[in-house]
């Protein structure tokens, strides 16, 4: 089986609300699909459609070339979602040794819940009950879980969000180790993320405004100015008059990227608007680049 996951014209609506508009993408076995988009752009919602939490307007979705909501599927994939569920008055271990029970024989099951609770960087908590875990130990202990029935498809709903950088390592390497081994759809915030890891991408804003294989985005530089100023009203002008990547404007602050083209031009309208250079740094992420670019366009 190709495709792991099909989106077929899918359209979620809550009434006269369209949150989700006719999107189709397919996510091929053995992909790091990152999925992109804004607060409240339909990234969660469609990942509960995906596990039929939630039931599509139109279209249709298929999981290993099935429709949503067979039992066989379900045994095949693992998920991490934002409300972990676990239980606080036991230990980490304690938790994965009761999820593993459902999942999996007592055959080698101390060997696999050391390996995962490891693999997460949670080795010496393993021990503490889970009531005293901050959010981001819970976050990591969750993905430990979504990995110990061996999943063909492994879905991660915002898996760095309250994790400190060491964690965001963990996770970076978690999902690199897992390239090629299973198939993983990340739902992020965090571009550096997905950019170091998937080999495709998506971004959408309720709609579907761009997918495609990392590879084949191009590098666009960019220069990232941070500028202060006295008058808003100057900030206001020298926006109009340039061609922006993106900004924004935060009391007398001004943060704004442009395209390495506009360089020349950036900086006369600086002078000229007496604004006030902070530091500029060149950017070379070209997700980074391309996700603003597309979202200002839409």
């Amino acid at each position: 089986m190709k495709n792991v996951i099909e989106f077929k014209g899918v359209t979620k609506k809550y009434g006269e609300k369209t949150v989700i508009d006719d999107v189709t993408f397919t996510v091929e076995k053995g992909d790091i699909f990152g999925y992109l988009g804004p607060n409240g752009s339909g990234k969660t919602t469609s990942i509960r459609m995906m596990l039929d939490l939630l039931h599509v307007s139109s279209g249709e979705i298929l999981l290993f070339g099935k429709p949503i909501g067979k039992n066989d599927i379900r045994k095949k994939i693992g998920i991490c979602l934002d409300d972990e569920g676990f239980y606080p008055e036991l230990t980490a271990y304690q938790n994965l040794e009761y999820f593993d029970r459902i999942y999996n024989d007592a055959s080698g099951r101390k060997k696999r819940i050391d390996e995962f609770i490891d693999r997460v960087g949670l080795s010496n908590s393993n021990s503490e009950l889970v009531g005293n875990f901050s959010k981001g130990m819970k976050r990591r202990l969750g993905i430990a879980r979504a990995l110990l029935n061996n999943p063909e498809l492994l879905i991660l709903d915002e898996p760095t969000n309250g994790l400190d950088p060491d964690g965001q390592k963990y996770v970076s390497e978690l999902l690199m180790y897992l390239s090629g081994k299973t198939t993983v759809f990340l739902s992020s915030h965090n571009l550096n993320i997905i950019e170091d890891v998937c080999n495709k991408v998506a971004i959408i804003k309720n709609r579907l405004l761009f997918c495609d294989k990392m590879d084949s985005i191009a590098c666009n530089h960019t220069i990232l100015y941070n500028l202060t100023f006295s008058n808003k009203k100057d900030s206001y002008e020298f926006i109009n008059q340039l061609d922006t990547v993106d900004h924004s404007v935060i009391d007398d602050r001004l943060i704004v990227r442009v395209n390495e083209a506009e360089q020349q031009l950036a900086e006369k309208l600086i002078k000229e608007h007496g604004l006030v250079i902070e530091s500029k740094k060149n950017s070379d992420r070209k997700l980074e680049n391309l996700y603003f670019s597309v979202l200002k366009e839409d």
